[in-house]
């Protein structure tokens, strides 16, 4: 466990009372166990076989683990419809933007609500709008033959209320976690909360292009549909989350308080800037994989291999991951696999052959995974309990908020040049801001989360 991790976990332990206040929105705090918490905490640490079954930690694993898969089988059905239908890239990337927008809107608000309210509806809330759209694009090509206009605007639409339902759960599903498991389980946890993206990014895409093939897009998208009632299904039947975490009174729960905070730990914008670079650096593999299928293949039928490529890489290196633990710290994990995914993606169009793709695809999984799992562990381990809501709100507002610029450019690059240009361009734009904000850790006050 790195020095960073070591430093958080003794700050808090079990039954410790936090100070109360805006006062203290500077300061670390300390933070008081859920009872469904203290359950584990008077026992030994548990690993990941052990998380994974327990009740409440394991039913809101699994729960994302499916619905996740739903989301990622939604985004590739989506791109591929949508690209057959318009041969457009730019039409793709505009229905990108829709899933992903409601972050940049609705994103602090939603982990606002998380620090105040009920994480449970919340999660609910969000469950049933991420099922809705799917179902409702899923009774659409039912029932219609849609020209490309009418696609286009039904599919963004659609797409949008998945975006919507993501941003509305999402802050509560991440924030509660540090509520689920003892401090020393946090980095297992964390590790274990970047399985259900890795592994969705195997099963979804596949899945998706599967059905989709086989059965048509009424069935990819009404298969994508389901997990989200899976998962409300767990939530109603077998989880039981903290409302939140226990924070004391007056604690501040404004949007504007959550900025303040951020301001004032400069590290923890660095760490959230890495993951909008992971963010960033993951959207060509998926809204670009049609059009890079077509270059290395002639047509579109490789765009769901390439993307089960990334996923498979993302897998691998997430069962190295507790290797690498042993080895490095948590932030240099980060760091290199901000890196390997730069490097992947930058060069899979250097040869124009699928096997080549397929590999850089799969390198740029494996460092996706060790660069979302390394700056989210950070990003938990450092935030004030009082504000994590709103700062993993703007976690998920880095990873997919920022996803939008990087598929509108990479998606009019593509159509004005090639996608053999846009890999490695986006290459080159995301190595000079990763090393500016390695540059920023060697600031003072920024290298160290307890400099004061």
């Amino acid at each position: 466990m790195s020095s960073t991790v070591r430093s958080i976990t003794r700050t808090r332990s079990p039954g410790s009372t936090p100070r109360p206040g805006p006062e203290a929105a500077g300061s670390r705090r300390s933070v008081s166990y859920d009872p469904v918490v203290r359950e584990s905490a008077a026992g030994v640490r548990r690993g990941a076989l052990g998380l994974v079954a327990d009740r409440t930690f394991g039913a809101l694993f699994w729960g994302k683990l499916l619905s996740s898969a739903g989301v990622w089988m939604q985004g590739v059905t989506a791109a591929v419809v949508v690209y057959q239908g318009t041969g457009s890239a730019t039409a793709v990337s505009l229905v990108s933007i829709a899933q992903a927008a409601p972050q940049l809107v609705l994103g602090p608000w939603a982990g606002s609500l998380a620090d105040r309210g009920d994480r449970s509806r919340q999660i609910l809330a969000g469950r049933v709008l991420c099922g809705l759209g799917s179902g409702l694009l899923a009774v659409f090509f039912a029932v219609a033959e849609p020209g490309p206009h009418a696609l286009v605007a039904v599919v963004f639409t659609c797409s949008f209320l998945v975006g919507t339902g993501f941003v509305v759960g999402g802050p509560a599903m991440q924030s509660v976690i540090p509520d689920l498991v003892r401090p020393d389980e946090l980095r297992t946890a964390m590790t274990l909360n970047t399985t259900p993206m890795t592994t969705a990014r195997i099963v979804g895409p596949a899945l998706g292009a599967l059905v989709l093939g086989w059965a048509g897009p009424a069935a990819a998208f009404a298969v994508s549909a389901a997990p989200h009632v899976v998962f409300l299904g767990l939530l109603l039947w077998v989880a039981r989350l903290p409302a939140r975490a226990d924070v004391g009174e007056g604690a501040p729960t404004s949007m504007r308080a959550g900025l303040r905070y951020l301001r004032t730990h400069p590290r923890l914008l660095v760490m959230l800037g890495g993951t909008a670079l992971v963010g960033v650096g993951t959207e060509p593999s998926l809204t670009l994989a049609p059009a890079l299928s077509v270059a290395v293949h002639g047509d579109v039928t490789l765009a769901g291999a390439l993307t089960l490529a990334f996923g498979v890489g993302a897998l691998l290196a997430l069962v190295g991951s507790s290797v690498a633990a042993r080895r490095v710290s948590v932030l240099q994990s980060a760091w290199l696999g901000l890196a390997l995914l730069i490097g992947g993606l930058g060069v899979s169009t250097a040869v124009a052959a699928p096997a080549w793709a397929f590999g850089c695809f799969a390198l740029a999984g494996a460092g996706f995974s060790w660069g979302m799992a390394g700056f989210s562990s950070l990003l938990q381990a450092e935030s004030d309990p009082a504000f994590r809501g709103r700062v993993m709100a703007w976690w998920l507002i880095a990873f997919l908020g920022c996803r939008p610029l990087s598929s509108a450019a990479t998606g009019v690059l593509t159509d004005l040049t090639s996608v053999r240009v846009t890999f490695p361009v986006t290459g080159v734009v995301l190595a000079l801001a990763a090393l500016l904000l390695a540059a920023a850790l060697r600031v003072p006050g920024v290298s160290r989360v307890n400099a004061e």
